[in-house]
């Protein structure tokens, strides 16, 4: 019986103590002296970022992806070296590890939902780093490290399915935070997860704004209550768009509702400032926005050096993503994020597809370098739109058909397509949801 099995057939409470081991094993990792140090240093913004930058360059000599630019007698300046992407990275992945690391390193899981997948290893110092930039991030909008909060999303799917009544939710004691189940979120049990809400004093909410979003409609549908209580509601992975900010609004009044630019790859981070702006966290990663048209310089490119995890160095890393740029005295100020779109459509039987169903699919398959899901036949089918990886087997089609079948109920087909190549849209952004 393997770990899922036995999590799902457990009791309730047992699953809280499961979760909660899990959030001590989280923030264990995350949390610990050296997040606590980084956190004050960029509290204080204590760091030159342009020392960061050359010194980060400097240590690319020990790595093999770098040594032409080397051998070339450059790598002083970013210039010196190519724009480089995921799909390059995956394809040349040996080459990118720091042979004279020495300190101490974990792995982490990209999501996937850019059209691939991959591990990127890492030092603890960048981890730290990282969520050290995430609260600075968040205690600047009144979230004090440690605050409880309610967590829609991000975590996959906590609350087994075939639950049929409340509580649709857990507690991670050790992660300080209430994980509600988005697939039991509906018109007729939303007030369950509003009382818990309203019982357990949550003044933040964070997770996927599609998620958000659908418990804000409900919330307003079903005439309850706003939740005045909530002071700041966070959203991440996922475009937050001013009209979805409206929207969250009418349930949470009072909430400041703000979002991050960040990814897994950290090679970028933008953080929205209290007062609705975007704030490149310059002491974190170096990043160049490159004009999509020299003739048209507000579309750019997102290019990012993160000069904090020097186990393996991404340098002039193209994330795929698109920002929207306005040019005041050729210094970039971020007004949005193009390639963060929320993409979700609505099955025939009122479930939704979007990133979050995505994300659950196929994060954890390393042999498929991209994948869709395409909405077919007026919400009536699900296909999964697959590309093979070198290494795809039978058994790799039997885990993405068996987890697609989780989220599924009622009338819906399920197919699964192989392809060389997926559609990219006009602005040549990958989409993991689209309706045909």
């Amino acid at each position: 019986m393997t770990l899922e099995n036995i999590y799902n057939h457990a009791p309730i409470w047992m699953q809280n103590v499961m979760c909660s081991v899990k959030g001590w094993t989280i923030a264990r990792k995350r949390y610990s002296k050296g997040f606590l140090r980084e956190l004050k240093r960029m509290e204080r913004r204590e760091d030159d970022p342009e020392k960061m930058l050359r010194n980060f360059l400097e240590l690319a000599r020990h790595v093999p992806a770098y040594a032409k630019v080397f051998a070339a007698g450059k790598g002083t300046k970013l210039e010196d070296f190519p724009i480089i992407n995921k799909a390059y990275v995956k394809e040349h992945y040996e080459d990118f590890y720091n042979r004279a690391y020495k300190g101490p390193t974990l792995v982490i899981h990209t999501s996937g939902t850019t059209g691939t997948s991959i591990n990127i290893p890492q030092s603890q110092s960048f981890e730290h780093r990282q969520w050290a930039t995430w609260w600075r991030y968040r205690e600047e909008l009144g979230i004090k490290y440690g605050t409880w909060y309610g967590l829609f999303g991000c975590v996959g799917m906590v609350v087994p399915i075939e639950q049929k009544k409340p509580p649709y939710w857990r507690v991670d004691r050790a992660g300080r935070r209430v994980i509600f189940g988005t697939y039991h979120l509906t018109i007729d049990n939303v007030e369950d997860y509003v009382k818990e809400i309203k019982r357990r004093h949550l003044v933040w909410i964070h997770g996927y704004a599609s998620r958000i979003l659908f418990l804000s409609r409900l919330i307003v549908e079903k005439r309850l209550m706003p939740l005045k209580d909530v002071r700041v509601v966070t959203t991440t992975a996922e475009n937050l768009t001013p009209r979805i900010a409206v929207e969250i609004k009418k349930a949470f009044p009072n909430a400041i509702v703000r979002t991050h630019y960040g990814q897994t790859e950290g090679v970028a981070n933008f953080s929205m400032t209290k007062e609705g702006d975007w704030r490149i966290d310059e002491d974190f990663a170096k990043v160049e926005f490159i004009p999509i048209d020299p003739e048209n310089p507000e579309r750019c490119h997102i290019v990012g050096t993160n000069f904090s995890n020097p186990y393996f160095p991404l340098i002039r890393y193209d994330m795929g993503d698109i920002a929207s740029v306005r040019w005041q005295d050729d210094k970039p100020i971020v007004q949005g994020i193009e390639g963060r779109d929320n993409e979700q459509v609505t099955l025939s039987n009122g479930m939704l597809v979007s990133t979050l169903m995505s994300y659950d699919i196929f994060c954890d398959q390393e042999n498929v370098r991209e994948a869709q899901l395409r909405v077919l036949n007026d919400g009536r089918e699900l296909e999964l739109l697959v590309v093979k990886g070198s290494r795809y087997a039978q058994k790799d089609e039997m885990a993405i058909l068996g987890k697609a079948r989780r989220h599924l109920k009622g009338e819906i087909k399920l197919s699964i397509r192989y392809t060389s190549k997926i559609p990219r849209a006009k602005s040549g952004k990958f989409r993991a949801v689209v309706k045909v």
